[in-house]
């Protein structure tokens, strides 16, 4: 279907949906002794058959209340307000009856008048709303035995998780995920969501965590991230539980994870061990089109590209005593990874006149060991000051084989030039931090201090060889020239750094507060790189000073900061300005030049939000950032590893100044459980630092950075998002997405001036619907449309539409079996560059038994990439170069696996 009609159809169901017709209900509450109207009760409207909470907001100062776009039917009113008693009523909205519904007056009497014979009776709420917060009572929503949290959030109203454990709570991402207030195990939510027991949880409670500074200050920054926690059952905080996992499979794949866990009463115990060559990695599968482990530290080890045997583990502790002034936590994890790969890449180089193809071949193997633990006791010393003292450290060591192969060819397809090129090499580095953090709240309200200590050491080492040969051909594809390496290349780099910073708020009015900070950086860098050719017994002895260098870098840096924070109920603006000086001096041992440069970066920033209820907002962002050249770029270190590809330096280079704007509009309507979510931005940059990319006529390209004088680079972005939960269509949840944007940047090609123009314009559907105890679905489709122009080619397009569908499914069948099955369908169309379409479908399925009364034994059959098309390929577009990588990882295979889910659960000692 065309772009341009589905767009259409999909407004008009959306508006349809908007303006459904429905009716008002409005009132007025009064004290039931003075006679006097109320302001600020909450006054909530529950569905009389289930309690599920239709819509809520608080009275007017004259008591008025006033609810639109309710449907008709059956109701409970449900008021509360502090110490007055709960009063609820049922009501019902005829579907033939008036508009307007009036309750007329209604009496709240205070706690302290209420006879004590008296009992007031009323229905408990499956959801409850406290001040910006929702709560759900877990036991109101029905889930599969065993299920987990993820599980449990998909039954919740204003909740979606999708197929890859993603959770969005009324529009909007959630990144944390607390038990009873406190992290745990990490900072990623699906470790605690997929392997967290429903059956454990209380209340789920959703509101917008502020950032750690605005809780201690008292001072609302502005900030806040989507937020759930997750609070314990009483009989569930002593005891153990935990799982079990195992499979072996065809084509010698297997994978094994176990997970244990302790509670007892506030103190938390976790370990977990997971060992795979299926793209396991951690608690969790990650997405296969794009597979990473839950270790940020190896990314630059395994990017998704090649087929990785894995184990990884990790143990968490906390603790909190002394009714909670103190606490302490830590974390221990562990990744060890083999990777063999291999990749073919195509190019094409667009320059002034003329363009150069390249083919090239590359596999790899790539083993490395991560570790990296943490740890952090507070101190609450009164009920002003807190205490925080802390250590993280990670450690890596591994070693890099690579082999690579290359022939580039002119426009004509007369050859350019070819290369050979060998690698490898051990490495190990490691990073530490100890950190000191002091709070203390002053006697006036808002006034307050914080001081933060931290030294961090760095270190690098590396040892290995590089063996290359490039050969050069004439017109004719006659060889006319030969560059060859063959060296031993150490490297070792150290960091010493210390930050201090003070920060003070002081509250000039009531409503209207000062932030001051100052903050003073001081780092000492040692980087010694040495390069040795073989000599004629061969050995590696004869030193290379061309492609040696030792550095001693020194960088001091103060910042002072000003901010000012105005905020009155709905609104909070901030707005303020920091200002950085820095002092960057660098000296080369090797012939004693010293390098000093000295810059002053300024970040004004503002922030305004307007709250017109708890669930509908608006935004506006700006901030501006300077951008110092790095020393990289100032002087970089000449490196012989690409012969076809110098970079030089350049120590004229001035700082660049951004200046970017967000705006966003959000809206929840609880009554119909619909989300619409608008957003946009704009960044330009001022004086960039772009690439000067010269290349001659043997294919040896010599890049420089450089300012652009007289142009900026923009970048522009808008989308709009609606979900909505559909009556007519009970427990469907329907979403949409419509996204634009466009990048505009300019760099240098042959000393010629190349604007490159790229947008990109994207459609997403998305449906998801459960059935406890019979099924679950997930479905996603998006349609793209790439457009892509070069000033130096502009006869050349490389224009392109995709398309992309995702659905998962789960069917629960007679006798506790269960089937599975998810399809993954990628479509990109070809292009001038490159010539043939892209489409792959990935489809997994599995179907399983359950055993025992309890059901915590399954036993299933699955199949991986059962149509055997898994390819892996990116594509990239950059300096006038587009290119496509394509690699190999993981595909067909069948397997037999079990999971035992085990536990036990006892009353908490006194």
């Amino acid at each position: 279907m065309p772009l341009k009609y589905t767009l259409f159809i999909f407004f008009i169901f959306s508006s349809y949906c908007l303006n459904a017709q429905t009716f008002k209900v409005s009132g007025t509450v009064v004290d039931t002794s003075s006679n006097l109207k109320i302001e600020n009760v909450s006054v909530s409207i529950l569905a009389a058959k289930d309690s599920f909470l239709i819509a809520d907001k608080r009275t007017l100062k004259n008591g008025y209340f006033e609810f639109t776009h309710i449907d008709s039917g059956k109701y409970v009113l449900m008021l509360t307000y502090p110490e007055y008693a709960d009063y609820t009523m049922f009501f019902t909205v005829p579907a033939n009856g008036a508009n307007t519904i009036d309750l007329g007056e209604i009496p709240l009497t205070q706690k302290t008048l209420l006879l004590e014979t008296v009992i007031i009776k009323s229905q408990v709420s499956a959801i409850k709303l406290k001040g910006d917060s929702t709560e759900y009572i877990a036991d109101s929503f029905k889930v599969q035995k065993n299920a987990s949290v993820e599980d449990l959030l998909r039954q919740l109203p204003g909740i979606q998780v999708d197929q890859f454990g993603k959770i969005t709570a009324q529009g909007k991402t959630v990144n944390k995920v607390f038990v009873d207030g406190e992290e745990f195990f990490s900072d990623d939510p699906t470790l605690v969501t997929r392997n967290l027991r429903a059956d454990m949880i209380d209340k789920v409670q959703l509101y917008d965590k502020k950032s750690d500074k605005a809780v201690f200050t008292g001072i609302d920054d502005g900030i806040k991230n989507e937020t759930i926690n997750l609070t314990l059952k009483e009989d569930k905080k002593n005891g153990y539980f935990g799982k079990l996992d195992a499979g072996v499979g065809t084509d010698n794949y297997y994978n094994a994870q176990g997970i244990f866990n302790k509670f007892a009463d506030k103190r938390k115990f976790s370990a977990y061990l997971t060992t795979a060559n299926t793209g396991l990695t951690g608690l969790n599968y990650s997405d296969q089109s794009n597979l990473s482990s839950d270790q940020d530290a190896n990314s630059d080890i395994y990017n998704g590209e090649g087929l990785p045997s894995v184990t990884s583990g990790g143990t968490h502790f906390d603790d909190n005593w002394d009714s909670s002034k103190q606490s302490i936590n830590g974390n221990y994890n562990f990744f060890s990874a083999n990777i063999k790969g291999a990749n073919d890449n195509i190019s094409q180089q667009n320059l002034p006149g003329k363009i150069i193809f390249s083919k090239d071949h590359n596999s790899f193997y790539n083993s490395s060991l991560n570790q990296k633990g943490n740890s952090e006791y507070d101190l609450k010393t009164d009920s002003s000051t807190s205490i925080k003292v802390g250590a993280n450290g990670r450690w890596v060591t591994g070693n890099k084989e690579s082999t690579d192969t290359a022939v580039q060819t002119r426009q004509d397809y007369s050859l350019l030039n070819t290369s050979a090129n060998n690698s490898s090499s051990k490495f190990n580095t490691g990073h530490f931090n100890v950190f000191g953090n002091w709070e203390k709240q002053l006697k006036k309200k808002g006034r307050t201090v914080s001081v933060y200590l931290s030294a961090v050491t760095d270190y690098s080492n590396s040892n290995g060889f590089l063996n290359s040969q490039n050969k050069f051909y004439d017109s004719l594809s006659r060889q006319d020239s030969v560059i060859s390496v063959n060296q031993l290349k150490k490297n070792s780099t150290t960091k010493n750094e210390f930050d201090a910073s003070v920060d003070y708020t002081e509250p000039l009015a009531k409503n209207f507060s000062l932030i001051a900070q100052y903050q003073t950086a001081i780092s000492k860098n040692n980087s010694n790189k040495e390069s040795f050719n073989q000599s004629g017994n061969g050995s590696y002895k004869n030193f290379d000073s061309t492609y040696s260098n030792h550095f001693v870098l020194n960088n001091f840096s103060q910042t002072g900061s000003l901010s000012f924070n105005f905020s009155k109920k709905k609104m909070v603006l901030n707005f303020g300005n920091d200002v950085e000086f820095k002092n960057m001096s660098q000296k080369n041992l090797y012939d004693q030049s010293i390098l000093n440069r000295n810059f002053t970066n300024w970040s004004p920033h503002t922030n305004l939000r307007y709250n017109f209820t708890q669930y509908k907002s608006l935004e506006f962002n700006y901030t501006g950032n300077t951008t110092q050249p790095s020393i990289s770029q100032l002087q970089p270190v000449l490196n012989n590893s690409n012969p076809l590809y110098i970079v030089v330096g350049n120590s004229l280079l001035t700082p660049s100044f951004t200046n970017g704007f967000t705006a966003n509009y959000s809206n929840y309507k609880v009554t119909s459980a619909a989300y619409l979510y608008l957003w946009g931005s704009y960044s330009n940059e001022s004086n960039a630092i772009v690439s000067s990319i010269v290349t001659d006529t043997a294919g040896r390209s010599i890049s420089q950075f450089v300012n652009l004088k007289g142009r900026n680079n923009n970048n522009y972005n808008a989308a709009v998002t609606y979900d909505k939960m559909f009556k007519k269509l009970p427990g469907i949840n329907f979403s949409g997405n419509l996204n634009f944007s466009s990048n505009q940047y300019v760099n240098y090609v042959d000393n010629k001036v190349n604007n490159t123009t790229a947008n990109a314009y994207r459609l997403f559907i998305g449906a998801n619907k459960t059935e406890v105890n019979k099924y679950t679905f997930i479905i996603n489709a998006g349609v793209n449309y790439n457009t892509n122009q070069s000033s130096l080619q502009r006869q050349f397009s490389n224009n392109f539409w995709s398309y992309n569908l995702n659905t998962s499914a789960n069917y629960y069948l007679p006798a506790k079996f269960e089937l599975h099955t998810d399809i993954n369908y990628n479509w990109q169309q070809k292009t001038q560059a490159f010539i043939d379409n892209y489409h792959r479908l990935i489809w997994n399925a599995w179907i399983g038994k359950k055993f025992f009364s309890n059901e915590n034994l399954l036993l299933k059959i699955s199949g991986n990439d059962i149509l055997n098309q898994n390819i892996g390929l990116s594509r990239s577009n950059a300096n006038g170069i587009i290119a496509q990588n394509r690699f190999n990882t993981i595909g067909r295979y069948f397997m037999l696996s079990g999971v035992w889910d085990f536990k036990k659960f006892g009353k908490l000692k006194n």
